[in-house]
């Protein structure tokens, strides 16, 4: 025992962390067969209620674009499908009477393996993660208003998916908005289909060059961005087809956009190739896929980057800063001290162990939660709402019920 004292000493402090937390997951897989234990240790918290005036109603579509066939596949039959939710402002008594709370892990059955392996975790230690529940009642009627509601479309980060920031989208709903957001098929960690079937993440092969890179982040990143104005697309035609109350409400021609990570780079294309959308913010954003004609741009649009303060890679933040300098539009960087990458997702709201685990920094959950939604809520305040400075809320002065 003495020598394995010593050994340990005399090891970085790198292979001691790695050597610790082997035998705690050792002595985890022990304790699985007690299903009271790991809850108890690795504790899942209730996502914070939104601070808005309004409820909150949520309903899950898939949509197929023929016009496109599916990147990641090899089959010319296979057209690019995707899973889409939208959630929108209700009245109190609309959510009481739908009754049915959406699950913030929905379909756990089939969703917790996907996301342990993603996580490079056993699934034991997140099968509690099912009990999390939102803040969005499943097919509540939405509040009707004399004018439409402003869009604001999210985008996951790699191998995420299309609630990860669920506290950001709800914030942004209960003060008025409609967010619609996607999972990104086969760059989801996984993207559920309503006949059984599923899309595994695929978006995170070994890579070898620059050429290579390119290669394969360049058609990832335009089939992202891609997913979003489909989404658009899709909604105006809803719109002129006559379609239910949830779509004529949307305000689809100034519509803004937010992403975390991979989402971050999508937030960026989007915001550079379609005219409908009109501001973005990038959550820690991954930059280094963003092509070098957009860097080279610009923005015209509005555009603000949150982020940590450091990049393992110091091209993301190189080529951030080309992108602002060239930009004629007012941009804003934005780095928290004392943050993660994963900060910028719900990952420290609903999880003490991330931090434990190194996934999130130092700052507080509620004092982040508080400057990260104040932020986003803020800039499309000022910059979406029919392109003025009225609060979102001042729609409903003349509510139609």
């Amino acid at each position: 025992m003495c020598n394995f004292v010593k050994f340990f000493g005399l090891l970085s402090a790198g292979w001691r962390a790695a050597i610790l937390r082997f035998f705690m997951l050792a002595a985890l897989v022990g304790m699985a067969g007690c299903s009271w234990v790991i809850p108890k240790l690795y504790p899942f918290y209730p996502l914070p209620a939104p601070q808005g005036p309004y409820a909150i109603g949520t309903e899950v579509f898939e949509w197929t674009d023929q016009s496109r066939l599916e990147w990641f596949t090899d089959d010319p039959q296979d057209h690019r499908r995707i899973v889409v939710q939208v959630w929108y402002p209700t009245d109190a008594a609309d959510a009481a009477s739908a009754a049915v709370t959406y699950p913030y892990l929905d379909q756990p059955a089939r969703r917790i393996r996907p996301l342990a392996r993603q996580m490079a975790l056993p699934a034991f230690l997140i099968q509690h993660m099912q009990t999390l529940q939102s803040h969005a009642n499943y097919g509540a009627a939405p509040r009707m208003s004399a004018q439409s509601r402003p869009v604001i479309l999210f985008s996951h980060g790699l191998g995420g998916w299309r609630a990860q920031n669920t506290v950001q989208v709800e914030e942004l709903v209960s003060h008025g908005y409609v967010v619609v957001a996607v999972d990104h098929t086969y760059d989801a960690y996984v993207t559920l289909f309503a006949d059984g079937t599923d899309a595994e993440h695929r978006s995170s092969p070994a890579i070898n060059g620059e050429a290579e890179f390119w290669a394969v982040r360049g058609p990832q990143l335009a089939t992202r961005a891609a997913d979003l104005s489909f989404v658009l697309d899709r909604i105006e035609a809803l719109q002129a087809a006559g379609a239910a109350e949830i779509w004529r409400q949307m305000a689809i021609q100034t519509v803004g956009v937010f992403g975390h990570s991979y989402g971050g780079a999508t937030a960026v294309m989007v915001l550079h190739n379609d005219p409908r959308v009109v501001a973005g913010i990038a959550l820690d954003g991954w930059m280094v896929p963003v092509p070098e004609t957009v860097i080279e741009t610009g923005f015209d649009k509005p555009f603000i980057y949150m982020g940590q303060p450091q990049w393992d890679d110091a091209l993301n933040y190189e080529k951030l800063d080309r992108m602002l300098a060239k930009s004629e539009a007012a941009t804003e960087k934005a780095l928290l001290a004392g943050t993660k990458h994963f900060d910028f997702s719900d990952t420290p709201q609903v999880s003490s162990a991330a931090r434990r685990f190194g996934f999130t920094g130092s700052v507080p959950a509620p004092e982040l939660k508080t400057q990260i939604n104040s932020t986003l809520l803020d800039f499309f305040n000022r910059h979406l709402v029919f392109n003025n400075r009225q609060a979102v809320t001042q729609l409903d002065q003349t509510d139609t019920r």
